[in-house]
């Protein structure tokens, strides 16, 4: 579905619309320039802090890549690096934490304010305290454009006005329920007596 709404792949039944144009007829390459993805695994290039920025927006200056570092919680983390910006992280992330290529990600996502954001889990293997501030940034990145997420986790919930539930690719329910609700739905699937 995220990569549907990135213009990656086509469908290859029916019609796929893009602000009412069909997505055959777009110019896929201008499309994925307004779109912000964010996934379990981020990419890491093996070059500068500052390379690993400017893949979302080539023509940041530093005062920007600063500021959204800042905006990840990694200024403080970034300022001790031994060449700052400069510093050249390994191949993969070798030198980061999930938490920090998370936001890193996140850093990558404020600098491209992209009009649509795809969300692929997140949230996914961190721990309680490092998920809620992943939430709580993706709140203020989510807020201006239209958002996809996929999870598994019922905190990312929080940020969607409307869940569907898929299974195998198809539509089993689309809700526009409360967060509570949706824990609440969630404690009690997983639940030994629900």
């Amino acid at each position: 579905m995220l990569r549907l709404a990135a213009g990656i792949v086509l469908p290859t039944e029916g019609v796929l619309r893009i602000d009412g144009v069909d997505a055959v007829l777009l110019d896929r390459p201008a499309w994925r320039e307004q779109i912000g993805w964010m996934d379990q695994h981020p990419p890491l290039l093996a070059a500068s802090l500052a390379a690993n920025l400017l893949v979302a927006r080539s023509d940041a200056e530093t005062a920007a890549l600063w500021s959204a570092l800042e905006f990840a919680g990694l200024k403080t983390w970034a300022e001790a690096l031994p060449a700052q910006l400069d510093t050249v992280l390994g191949e993969g992330g070798r030198q980061l934490s999930g938490g920090q290529l998370r936001r890193l990600a996140l850093a990558r996502l404020a600098l491209r304010r992209p009009r649509l954001l795809l969300l692929d889990e997140p949230t996914a293997s961190l721990d309680e305290a490092a998920e809620a501030f992943v939430i709580e940034r993706l709140r203020h990145l989510c807020a201006p454009c239209t958002t996809l997420l996929v999870t598994h986790r019922p905190g990312p919930l929080q940020l969607c006005g409307r869940v569907l539930t898929l299974e195998q690719g198809w539509l089993l329910s689309a809700t526009a329920s409360t967060v509570s609700d949706l824990t609440a739905m969630d404690d009690t699937e997983t639940s030994p007596h629900g």
